[in-house]
């Protein structure tokens, strides 16, 4: 069985995105070692590495603690290149890189075939200037080094044309199993909520706000890994019916929507934004619950399932009319589109792709 290195932006939890969704179809196929970001020693000691049927999960450490800045992170950008050739060994057939910053890995390990898959366009982040030119120069050597560059939304796939055919579109998707249930509710619900990774360049703090000040007397929940600075954390803080509960397990989630009045998506309207595909977009598809989404990537084509909108006002007016209860949801029909946008059928492209 052929030899893969995965190199992820994100480390193997329970809070599972398109790595871990990929990953764990690739095991059927290849003998598989996922690397995940570095971590300090101290909590590396607390994890057990993991082992699937053929997916090996491993941590690298720092050595060098952050607060020694720039030594700091070139010591520790080396220990984790010498770990992570030490961990890949003598030979690797496929080196997947999702982490953006690990170009010298691939550099060292150049007899293997390189496939680099574009989430997010990290390149559009607010970073001060200096690491932004560093991310700017990153991906461009990634793009240039890969044998195949697989992209996630249709304005990424406009950025990377410039690569020629070697760049690919193959979106998010979702595991129906995990979201059928007999307890679907058609009843109000308890909360308004958000899922997904919450922070600055995502959510619109305003309308966030906003939403909870327009509806006092209504909760509206915010699941997922929390992001924000502090500054964010202390301004929210201030109004009780927002609740950032933290990340919480995907199996959950089903369980966590059936709950809500209706699912939101309070997104700026950004370009880093329209680089994304949502995975929630899918998910929501599975959900008997009214879903209003700010027309933005991964939402604006969904108008038959979803409300759309454009604005703060027109955002709290859907949210009215969801309490007023007259919001229709087509539930058969986000069915159907769903059965079209799962991860098995994402995953026979991407094998096509190792393949070649």
């Amino acid at each position: 069985m052929k030899k893969l290195l995965f190199i992820s932006l994100e480390h193997w939890d329970d809070i599972w995105r398109r790595n871990q969704f990929f990953a764990d179809r690739m095991q059927e196929d290849y003998d598989v070692t996922y690397i995940g970001p570095t971590l300090p020693i101290t909590q590396i000691i607390k994890k057990k590495i993991r082992f699937f049927k053929n997916i090996k999960c491993r941590y690298v450490y720092k050595m060098i603690p952050e607060r020694l800045g720039s030594i700091a992170l070139i010591l520790n950008s080396l220990f984790y290149f010498f770990q992570v050739i030490f961990i890949a060994g003598i030979k690797t057939d496929i080196l997947w890189v999702n982490d953006h910053t690990k170009y010298l890995i691939c550099r060292e390990l150049k007899h293997a075939k390189l496939v680099y898959d574009i989430t997010d366009d990290w390149t559009l982040i607010n970073y001060p200037q200096k690491e932004k030119e560093q991310v700017i120069h990153a991906d461009k050597k990634l793009s240039m080094a890969a044998d195949n560059i697989i992209v996630c939304s249709d304005n990424l796939l406009v950025k990377k044309k410039q690569y020629g055919e070697k760049t690919v579109l193959i979106k998010n998707g979702i595991n129906i199993a995990d979201y059928q249930s007999d307890n679907q509710s058609n009843s109000l619900g308890e909360y308004f909520l958000y899922t997904g990774s919450l922070h600055e360049e995502r959510l619109n703090i305003e309308l966030v706000i906003a939403l909870a000040t327009t509806f006092p007397e209504e909760t509206f929940k915010y699941v997922g890994p929390v992001y924000f600075c502090n500054g964010t954390k202390i301004k929210l803080s201030k109004y009780k019916n927002i609740i950032l509960t933290g990340a919480k397990p995907y199996q959950e989630m089903s369980m966590i929507m059936n709950q809500a009045k209706a699912l939101l998506v309070p997104h700026l309207q950004t370009d880093f934004v329209n680089s994304l595909d949502p995975i929630k977009q899918y998910e929501y598809m599975l959900s008997t619950k009214p879903v209003v989404a700010i027309n933005v990537s991964g939402f604006k084509d969904w108008g038959n399932i979803y409300t759309i909108v454009n604005s703060a006002d027109e955002f709290k007016l859907a949210v009215q009319r969801v309490l007023a209860g007259s919001t229709k949801v087509d539930s058969l029909l986000r069915a159907e589109m769903a059965k079209k946008s799962t991860w098995d059928s994402r995953y026979q492209d991407v094998k096509k792709i190792l393949k070649s």
